[in-house]
This record gives C-alpha cells, structure tokens and sequence, in this order.
C-alpha cells in the first residue's frame, strides 16, 4: 500500500477519533454538572435544562468508538449514554395506568405563558375554543390585559377566578374556572404570590395553584430556587395541582426535590418523555426546553396531556386533562 493511502488513513481516523472527543464535550459538561449538584448561577441552569439535548451526540460517538476500536471514547460515551437513559427513565413510556374510577370524576386544565411580547387575545381565544378548558392557568399577566381577558373568558364560561396582575409582569398571573370555587388566596412564597383555587369537581375538591418562578439569572437564582423548594414544603401538607412557568426541568436539583414531595408531571404519565415548551415563536429553532409543567399529586391521573399550537406566545399552551380518585 501506498504510503501516501497509509497517512491519509492515518489522519482520517484522527480526525475522526478528535471529533467524537470534541462532540462529547458537550455532554461530558453538563453530566458533571448533573452528577455535582450544582445549580449556582443562570449558566449552570441553562446548561442543566438543555441536557436531554446537549448528551446526543453521545450516541453517535459510541457507534464511532465501535466501529473505530476506541476504546477510550467508547467507554466515555457508553458512560454517557448511561447516564442519559437513567435520567430520562422516569419520563419514557410506558404510559401510567388511569383507574377507572378516576374517568368518573374528570376536567380539562390549560396554562400558558401569555410571553413579554403581549397577550395575543385572538389566539388565546382560539385556544379556549379548541380545548374548552374548565380550568385556565396564565402567566406573565400585565394589568393592560384585564379588560380584553375578561372579555374573552366570560364568553368562555371561565367567569370565576382569581388575577394578580403586576406592572413586572414576570409576576402577574390567574386561574379561571367555569366549576363552582369553594375557596380563592394567594399563596405566598420568598419570590412571589401565586393564585390558588380549590373547585368542585363533580362532588369532589381540587386544589390547584399557578406557578411562576423567576429566571434562574444571578440576582434572581435565589428566589427560583426557594420558590421551588417551598413549594416542596407545602406541597407534603397541603397536595395541589401545580401548573405553569417553573422555569426549570427534572435535571435541576430543586425541581428534583419538588418532584420528591410526591407530585408526577402529567406530560411524564402519559410516557411523553422531555416535551420543549420554549421557545415558541423562532422560526428557525423548535422549542427545546422544558419550562412549563403540570405536576399532579397523589390521587389525580393524567387521562391526556400534550401541548397545543402555539398562540402567539414564546410559550407553547399545556393541556392536561384528568382524573380524580
């Protein structure tokens, strides 16, 4: 064999073995960041909720590894594709079984982030329509808003409810309903108050709260990660359905522990596995991260839950319908 054939040979498995190096760097970073804990500032954060995505490309390198006798890189990307499938395994079907007593005493429940950019009133309208929910949740709520929204939900029969509305408008938010309301607060936490109802559904009560957590950006990481771990604590004394913006995903330690508090995501029931809600409104970049959740406590089953076009928002609309015990 030419020598020339043997040095190309050569160089190519190099560049081959410095490319399955250079693509599990990515996941490499963000397993240690997993493993570690660490949850300190917004780059951590971002890093953790882009993880279902950043460890792929260890699939790719482990048939690499294989094919070129790497022994290295395959154990490095057998590790990762390990880690990967471990924490993505409460999340992948199957799907949870639904008692047949809980399809007796059901609702529909819809939340989205209206977004910064405006309350695009003509698509949320389209959106109540289309899943005729009997319990709203809504997020980043301006003052400016409350005229149309009330238009539009009493047409929709969502006339009891409950709105706080905040110039910040990071903070506004509300829950409307069309089931009869047996009691209406606001629930405080460190960051931020958040709306709370507890209805009637077909003789039996559900708690239900909007969330919102701040971004996880410097100054603010601390209220995102006290809001989640209160919301932890009250959640083992008082069990509701929480719905909304947390901000956060099952691969950040505080949302970890708020799931610990015996909620499920009712996009997890349904063997959904990691569904991107953000962002929504990029024509060029499909929604990667998932930000928004419907989190169920022990007694109410997820019959369906899935994510509704977007309407406007940088948000994708949640929809989730379920049963009581």
């Amino acid at each position: 064999m030419p020598w020339s054939s043997v040095r190309r040979g050569v160089i190519i498995r190099r560049a081959l073995l410095g490319l399955g190096w250079l693509g599990l760097l990515p996941a490499l970073a963000v397993a240690a960041i997993r493993i570690a804990g660490v949850n300190g500032g917004p780059r951590t954060a971002l890093a953790l909720a882009l993880l279902p995505l950043a460890m792929l490309p260890a699939y790719p390198v482990l048939v690499l590894a294989a094919l070129t006798r790497r022994r290295a890189l395959g154990l490095a990307a057998a590790v990762n594709v390990a880690a990967h499938l471990l924490w993505l395994w409460p999340a992948l079907p199957p799907a949870d079984p639904v008692p047949s007593a809980a399809r007796a005493h059901t609702l529909t429940l819809v939340s989205l982030n209206v977004g910064s950019s405006g309350l695009d009133i003509v698509g949320l309208d389209r959106l109540l329509t289309r899943e005729q929910p009997d319990v709203l949740a809504l997020q980043e709520v301006k003052p400016a808003y409350r005229t149309a929204l009330t238009q539009v939900l009493h047409a929709h029969g969502l006339t009891a409810g409950l709105l706080r509305t905040d110039q910040r408008h990071l903070q506004g938010g509300g829950l409307w309903t069309r089931l009869p309301v047996l009691s209406a607060e606001l629930a405080d936490y460190p960051g931020a108050r958040w709306p709370r109802l507890t209805v009637d559904v077909a003789g039996r009560p559900l708690t239900v709260q909007v969330v919102h957590t701040w971004p996880p950006h410097s100054e603010l990481h601390r209220y995102w990660s006290a809001d989640l771990l209160a919301l932890a604590r009250a959640q083992r004394d008082e069990p509701a359905v929480l719905v909304g913006d947390f901000n956060a995903g099952r691969d950040h330690a505080p949302f970890r522990e708020l799931l610990r508090s015996g909620l499920r995501d009712a996009m997890g029931a349904r063997g959904h596995g990691h569904v991107g809600t953000w962002p929504a409104d990029r024509r060029l970049i499909p929604p990667l991260l998932e930000l928004d959740h419907v989190l169920l406590p022990n007694g109410v089953h997820a019959i369906d839950a899935y994510t509704a076009p977007a309407v406007g928002s940088d948000h994708l609309p949640l929809v989730a319908r379920l049963g009581l015990n």
